[in-house]
């Protein structure tokens, strides 16, 4: 009777411990969903009765999804669901703390292969936030431990099962936002309704919706058709026409222009443009859907990417406001360059459907890879060698790459012992690759300008480092949910202008007018650009995500951010 007895006692405290353990993980498992809830809906200091929403609401519709599973004593289904929620929240969280914005079901489907290679050279960045996604890992483990002592013949489970439910349906069904407004209405608007619905229904819900719009082919060739005017350059045939050499900078932002370490500036000879050539200093950047893609392409096109979808990749759209159609007609040599593979982000053939009759990845040029890509010297070495053969005028476009995160792939190339005071890692990195490239840029131009002396120059970041805290600011800030960043821009001409732009911002849809406005090119292109050549004070404002906005609004905003920081 003792040993009975005993074995009976050591029965009731293993099921007692399995339901603590259960009840432990849902609400941890609800608690983690809301702070992944509150980090995506941009609340930083929310409001108690926001948090303890959330928090309810996913902790009922967390219990009855994994009490179901529970229920049907298919027992490996809650692994599975388990960690299909991990690498959705992490997925999810890593995107946004990278791009701070949302990735779709679109992205995950047409971008695969390029999330799969910038994890595998370590360009994803970690963020501490991140841990969240495993605070209930340790009770989880004990859940599946003990999922064969969970019996619903226990009412506190079977009643457990039911009622979170039901507590849903009843807040479901008396949500005043689903009321004034249901997840599809809200998510009409492309630019504001995003965030909007996911404050409202989750990310969840709203990438279903996606799934379900997946087949939006038709209309982003709608979106994708409103090209603005149509800008003709005036024909003077009393000049020569230059040639061009525009470089795309990986991951080079505004402020690193004027940043000192030590007393000296990173980039001496940036700074040294800034004052000798043609300088614009924020330039605001197109880094949407498409990532790095979205720069060229907005460049070339003189158009704003999807929102939602990789441009880049976009089917049966044949690019009709490409720049480089522009100069093949005008028998002008055109090519481009990029030390990374020609089929990441689809380049090869969007790019052949751009109208570049040569695109030279690292295969092509036959470059040794290290780390990730070419050098960019060894892709610069390549390129001007193309060019002191090229027929005049040219075109040509490159694409670093040795500045990409996570900023050490120039280690093996580029030593200095500058930066090694720095403590933040990240920091000191980019500043060294930013050392490289600013080193590396001031040989190219001299080549080119010993060369081929009437070349217009033209060098311009992609996108900002994602580098916000620590001893270094990116320019970029958020304001309602949308995200801004800032690259520089400079233009260096045969003339050697000279002008820094003191009061308005530009954006990649300038460049494509600045450059027709120097050629006389006869065929034209649509665009909400301007000529960035000819400063006026009634500059057309900038075209971002659904609005138009200001320069000189936009100017004083970044401008603030910095003589804040510096």
């Amino acid at each position: 009777m003792t040993l009975k007895s005993g074995f009976f006692r050591f029965r009731l405290s293993k099921d007692l411990l399995s339901i603590i353990l259960l009840f432990l993980f849902l609400a941890a498992n609800a608690y983690k969903c809301t702070v992944f809830r509150l980090t995506l809906c941009d609340l930083k200091n929310p409001y108690f009765t926001t948090t303890a929403g959330y928090f309810f609401t996913y902790l009922m519709l967390c219990s009855f999804v994994i009490l179901m599973i529970l229920r049907l004593k298919q027992f490996w289904l809650s692994a599975v669901f388990y960690v299909l929620q991990l690498l959705f929240l992490t997925i999810n969280l890593s995107y946004y703390f990278f791009f701070e914005g949302y990735p779709h079901l679109s992205q995950y489907i047409h971008l695969y292969k390029e999330v799969i290679e910038l994890v595998a050279h370590s360009g994803a960045r970690f963020e501490p936030g991140l841990l969240i996604v495993l605070i209930d890992l340790p009770l989880f483990a004990g859940v599946f431990f003990l999922r064969r002592e969970i019996s619903f013949r226990n009412p506190v489970i079977r009643y457990s099962f039911y009622l979170p439910f039901l507590i849903f349906l009843i807040k479901f069904a008396r949500w005043d936002n689903v009321k004034d407004s249901n997840l599809f209405n809200t998510m009409d608007d492309r630019y504001t309704g995003e965030l909007q619905a996911i404050q409202k229904f989750g990310i969840g819900p709203v990438n279903l919706v996606n799934l379900f719009r997946l087949n939006q082919n038709t209309k982003n060739l709608k979106i994708l058709g409103d090209r603005g005017k149509l800008i003709e350059a005036q024909i003077d045939t009393t000049k020569e026409t230059p040639g061009f050499f525009l470089i795309q900078v990986e991951s080079m932002e505004s402020f690193i222009v004027n940043k000192k370490h030590k007393k000296k500036h990173v980039t001496p000879f940036l700074k040294s443009l800034s004052k000798t050539a043609i300088y614009y200093p924020y330039v605001l950047s197109y880094h949407k859907a498409g990532s790095t893609s979205d720069c060229e392409f907005s460049v070339i096109n003189s158009q704003e990417p999807l929102d939602q979808f990789p441009s880049m990749k976009i089917r049966n759209y044949n690019f009709p406001n490409s720049l480089a159609k522009s100069f093949v007609k005008d028998s002008f040599e055109v090519k481009i360059f990029h030390g990374n593979r020609g089929e990441y982000f689809n380049r090869r053939i969007a790019l052949k459907k751009m109208g570049f009759p040569a695109f030279y990845d690292i295969f092509d040029m036959k470059l040794k890879e290290v780390c990730w890509g070419a050098p960019d010297h060894d892709v610069f070495n390549f390129t001007l060698n193309s060019m002191k053969s090229a027929r005049d005028p040219f075109f040509y476009y490159v694409i670093t790459m040795s500045s990409h995160e996570p900023f050490t792939f120039t280690r093996s190339y580029y030593h200095t012992t500058w930066f090694d005071d720095i403590s933040e890692k990240k920091v000191q990195n980019y500043f060294k690759c930013m050392s490289y490239i600013d080193s590396t840029l001031k040989s190219v131009i001299q080549e080119i300008r010993t060369h081929k002396p009437n070349t217009v120059i033209m060098i311009y970041g992609d996108h900002t480092p994602g580098i916000k805290d620590g001893p270094y600011t990116q320019a970029s800030f958020k304001e309602s949910g949308i995200y801004y960043e800032f690259t520089p821009l400079f233009i260096i001409t045969p003339d050697n202008r000279k002008y820094s732009e003191k009061k308005r911002v530009a954006s990649f849809l300038d460049i494509a007018p600045t450059v027709l406005s120097i050629t006389g090119n006869s065929h034209g292109i649509h665009s909400y650009g301007v000529n960035l050549l000819e400063p006026q004070d009634n500059f057309r404002a900038v075209p971002f995500r659904g609005t138009m906005l200001e320069r000189e609004k936009l100017f004083a905003k970044i401008d603030s951010v910095f003589n804040h920081i510096k």
